[in-house]
Formats: C-alpha cells, sequence, structure tokens
C-alpha cells in the first residue's frame, strides 16, 4: 500500500500505468514465489517445511532492504502539480458518500477472488473437465489477471476511469450470467469466460488507487486508499460466508453477485467527483 501510494505520487499525469505496473508485480510475486518455496520445500515437504520458511523470510528480508534503499517520498510539489482536487483527509474523505460507494464497488468486484478459487471445481461441473485440466484454468486465470492489470490500467489514463470500469464491471457480468446459467457449458468457453472474470477483476483493482486519487487528492492517498481497500478483505471473504448462510447452495453466490455486479454498475452511471465543502 505505502509503496504503491508513493509510486502514483511520482507520476501523477500517469496513475493508472503506474498502478498497473505495482499491482502487477505483486501479483506476479505470489505466482514467482510459488516455485521459489516449492524448491525450497522438495519432495520432503513436512521435513523440509521449517527450511522453505526460513529460506523465504530471508529472500523476501533481502529483497525489502535492497528495495527500500531506492525509496524516496515523492515531494509535496510533485503530489499537487497536476490535480485540482481538495487533498481530502481521510476524516474529511469519510464525510462523502463517494467513500462508500467506492467500498461497495471494490466489494462488489472482489467477489471475483471467490469466483476464481473455486475455478477447478467448475471446470469439473460445468465443463466436465477432468481435475488435471481443470487446473490449468487457475494458470490462466493468473496470466488474465496480470495482464489485465497493465492494459486496463494504462487505457484508464487515456480513456478515464469510469469508462474502464464501466467496461470492466459490464464484461465481469456477462461472465458471470454465462457461468451462472449455463448447466453446460463448452470448454473453450468456459475458459474464456473464467479468463474474463480474471482479467478485468485484475483491470478494476488496478484503476481503484487512481480513482481514488483523483476523487480525494494524492496527499493522504495511502490513508485514505487504505480505507477503501477494505473492500477488497470483505468482497473476497464474502463468497464463502454467503455459500455457508445459503446452506452450501452456489447458486445464491452467483445470484447476489448478478445483483451487486447490477447494483455497481448504476453507481458508475451516477457517481461523482465530490466537491468539497468546507466543515464549520
Amino acid at each position: 500500500m505505502a509503496t504503491l501510494s508513493n509510486a502514483i505520487k511520482w507520476f501523477p499525469e500517469k496513475t493508472g500505468f503506474i498502478s498497473g505496473i505495482s499491482i502487477a508485480f505483486y501479483g506476479l510475486g505470489s505466482f514467482v514465489f510459488k516455485y521459489i518455496d516449492a524448491a525450497f520445500l522438495g519432495n520432503d515437504i513436512v521435513n523440509n517445511l521449517p527450511r522453505a520458511l526460513m529460506g523465504w523470510g530471508a529472500l523476501v528480508t533481502i529483497l525489502i532492504l535492497v528495495g527500500s534503499l531506492f525509496l524516496r517520498d515523492a515531494p509535496e510539489a510533485q503530489v499537487t502539480k497536476v490535480s485540482k482536487q481538495h487533498q481530502y483527509t481521510t476524516a474529511e474523505m469519510l464525510r462523502t458518500p463517494q467513500a462508500y460507494l467506492l467500498f461497495i464497488a471494490l466489494f462488489t468486484i472482489c467477489l471475483s477472488v471467490y469466483l476464481t478459487g473455486i475455478a477447478t471445481n467448475l471446470g469439473t461441473n460445468l465443463a466436465g473437465l477432468s481435475i488435471e485440466r481443470a487446473a490449468t484454468v487457475v494458470a490462466l486465470i493468473a496470466i488474465s489477471n496480470t495482464v489485465g492489470r497493465f492494459v486496463i490500467g494504462t487505457l484508464s489514463d487515456r480513456f478515464g476511469r469510469k469508462p474502464m470500469l464501466m467496461l470492466t464491471y459490464s464484461a465481469t457480468l456477462i461472465a458471470v450470467l454465462v457461468l451462472t446459467f449455463s448447466s453446460h457449458i463448452a470448454v473453450p468457453m468456459f475458459y474464456a469466460m473464467m479468463m474474463m472474470v480474471g482479467f478485468f477483476f485484475g483491470g478494476t483493482i488496478t484503476v481503484f488507487p487512481s480513482l481514488v486519487g483523483d476523487y480525494f487528492g494524492l496527499k493522504n492517498h495511502s490513508q485514505n486508499y487504505a480505507m477503501i481497500y477494505q473492500g477488497f478483505g470483505f468482497g473476497s471473504l464474502a463468497g464463502a460466508i454467503v455459500l455457508s448462510l445459503a446452506g452450501g447452495n452456489l447458486a445464491v453466490v452467483f445470484y447476489t453477485y448478478i445483483v451487486l455486479l447490477i447494483v455497481s454498475l448504476i453507481i458508475w452511471l451516477t457517481i461523482k467527483t465530490p466537491k468539497y465543502v468546507e466543515s464549520k
């Protein structure tokens, strides 16, 4: 969070592109470390686990410490040279309806985390794939997710945040509708829909940091985005919670997601940049 906010402060004219780089690489990191940790573990997972944890911890510590040597806070003039927006404090931001609307929209799209998490089960049930073949969709989703972060983030600088968010939420809605109302789906179509979910989820979470900066300024971006970003955590958990409350009925999760996506599209159609009103 801190490195992302600082990065976009250095490049206030290209916040979407910079967010895309930052967010893509923390997603790519989880992908790369999967293989590094597997190498540490070897074939004897139980006995090699302490070594793997120590090796992973040492490597991460080195990367963080070396990387921190190159970090510099963006100067104040750099932060505000482009934006004419009032530099909201977190308390001021929380007094605007836009803060809660952004939270709801981020919460919604993060249900994709649950959807992609059960991709293997969906592949076997909807497309008749074997477990081995269904597992390949996880890698395809990860690749699509990473590419989406670069592409959508960059395009948001050129075409605007709201148009790109309208696109990402509409495409996700189409994919979820296809997955929800198909009792059986052709394998290429299943792969396409799951990759679409991954691509536009990655793109959406890339645009949000820039949008928060556009709406509330960059000066207090770390604190402000940290509040909005809670929608990511709650949204990631929501699918499992809804499934539990629905007694294991997966269709309820999909219907809930569809409703929330429609609500979010209404948000993007109606939301406007907040106008600062000084409190008395």
